[in-house]
């Protein structure tokens, strides 16, 4: 088995060689999910890997924790291969939404306070955070059209 740290920006090397500050916590997870963008595919892929070391390749979309189910079906219900960006971003937020209504255990966004979930683009140019405004754009129009009945 093994058991590997989250990777560190800006941290190079053996998590043994940086500083106690900075130092993964270690732990066991019973799966680990990854995306990454295939330039030979030019095609995103996602991949689960299990406590054992299996890698299963996932499909077009996929969510993982507790709230995994309820984010799973809202995706699969808005879900298209031709997605632009701003799609998949909404697409995203909205099965956070969604699993975070159902599920005590998932977290969504907190508008009072400004807290937002954190969200990342995986393309060709690589891995791009997505900016909180955006992101707190996006779940004031999800609100708005709840509250409105669209």
């Amino acid at each position: 088995m093994r058991i590997r740290p989250w990777p560190s920006p800006g941290l190079p090397g053996p998590a043994s060689r940086w500083p106690s500050s900075s130092r993964p916590k270690w732990s066991i997870t019973r799966s680990w999910k990854g995306s990454s963008y295939d330039l030979k595919r030019a095609e995103g892929r996602i991949f689960k890997y299990d406590i054992t070391g299996g890698r299963y390749e996932e499909s077009d979309y996929h969510a993982i924790g507790s709230g995994g189910k309820d984010a799973r079906t809202t995706m699969k219900e808005h879900f298209r291969k031709d997605l632009s960006e701003d799609e998949t971003l909404r697409i995203a937020l909205l099965a956070l939404y969604n699993a975070a209504e159902e599920d005590i255990g998932t977290g969504g966004p907190d508008l009072v306070r400004g807290i937002y979930p954190t969200a990342k683009l995986v393309g060709a140019s690589g891995i791009a955070d997505v900016e909180d405004q955006r992101i707190g754009s996006v779940y004031a129009a999800l609100i708005n059209e709840r509250r409105n009945g669209d």
